[in-house]
């Protein structure tokens, strides 16, 4: 049960805030309060999500989401580059969809979108940096 509930719980939240977020993002328009309270809850579930899987000591769940924020923060480099050099890259939109979708509350009016997804890769960084070394330690043991 707790691998179905580990397996399922962090698709179930990605989809959910895709949806809920993908209006905004298809119209390039800044976040809505709506679209914060969004990323915030996504965020909010990634921070009790990780306590959780070192509880259980899941190793599998620890390296599953460092594969997936590895992905966000390499979506958000990318995306970073493609606005600063001003690079027409299509292929890179289902990927912002699925990785940067969720986050897009961070895109508020008073933030540039090169700094929302700085704010972003930061974040990544933390959650990658994070796993790996719960990964590391829930493997020692």
């Amino acid at each position: 049960m707790k691998k179905t509930i580990f397996g399922i719980s962090p698709f179930l939240v990605q989809v959910l805030a895709i949806v809920l977020n993908f209006n905004s993002l298809l119209q390039g328009s800044t976040a809505t309060g709506m679209n914060v309270t969004i990323s915030l809850l996504y965020f909010a579930f990634w921070i009790c999500f990780i306590p959780a899987m070192k509880r259980y000591n899941a190793y599998r769940g620890f390296l599953a989401s460092l594969v997936f924020w590895g992905l966000v923060l390499l979506t958000a480099l990318l995306t970073l580059t493609v606005n600063i050099f001003d690079i027409d890259l299509p292929m890179l939109v289902p990927f912002t969809t699925l990785f940067l979708a969720p986050t897009y509350g961070v895109r508020i009016e008073q933030l540039s979108n090169m700094a929302a997804l700085s704010i972003i890769a930061i974040i990544a960084i933390v959650y990658i940096v994070y796993c790996a070394v719960e990964a590391k330690r829930v493997k020692r043991n």
